[in-house]
């Protein structure tokens, strides 16, 4: 949110790509043409963004897009979830009772993870630079600076919850959610992460 925020003022437009576009990959290169945009759509593939735009109109873009560790996405969408009332997953969140019965119930199925949203189908990156929540000042300053903007980072959407993570985790949620995200705890330098 934050890095919409800031980005905001140097777009001629932003857009929120929802699945109907994916039927109309091309609409968007059309309007958008050579203009200068911003895509805030949480969660959403860099693949499926390349699919609406087009090839060209992607090769033509500087793309970038920030990481998290996975241990604090887990407890950040777990909270997110539980305050937001109108979310749909929001009820049954909370009927679990805790954060762990979540890591249990969320992981007892197929998840998506980091990687799943930034590469193609045969895992390359799609995007031209990726920067890590932890290190959002600077890694957003290394962006801005590619694109070629002065712009500060405002602070939206702070959490107020304990930044230790361990005290969120027993050792068999902990483990879990670092089994399903071993590729991408190596691939974006989180491999230090110990319980």
């Amino acid at each position: 949110m934050s890095v919409t925020k800031a980005l905001l003022p140097y777009s001629d437009r932003i857009f929120r790509f929802r699945k109907p576009a994916l039927k109309f990959p091309r609409v968007a290169d059309a309007i958008l043409g050579e203009k200068r945009w911003l895509i805030s759509e949480r969660h959403i593939t860099a693949a499926s963004i390349r699919n609406i735009l087009g090839e060209d109109c992607w090769n033509r873009k500087f793309s970038f897009a920030f990481v998290r560790n996975p241990w604090d996405w887990e407890i950040s969408m777990y909270h997110y979830i539980v305050q937001k009332k109108k979310d749909q997953r929001h009820e049954k969140v909370v009927s679990l009772g805790s954060f762990d019965a979540y890591i249990r119930e969320r992981y007892s199925r197929p998840i998506r993870v980091q990687s799943d949203l930034l590469d193609d189908d045969n895992g390359v990156s799609l995007v031209d630079f990726v920067g890590r929540f932890e290190n959002l000042t600077d890694d957003f300053a290394e962006a801005i600076r590619r694109i070629g903007i002065e712009v500060e980072l405002p602070h939206a959407n702070a959490s107020k919850r304990s930044r230790d993570l361990r005290s969120f985790y027993s050792q068999e949620t902990f483990d879990m959610v670092g089994e399903k995200h071993g590729d991408d705890l190596v691939r974006f330098g989180y491999d230090t992460c110990r319980f």
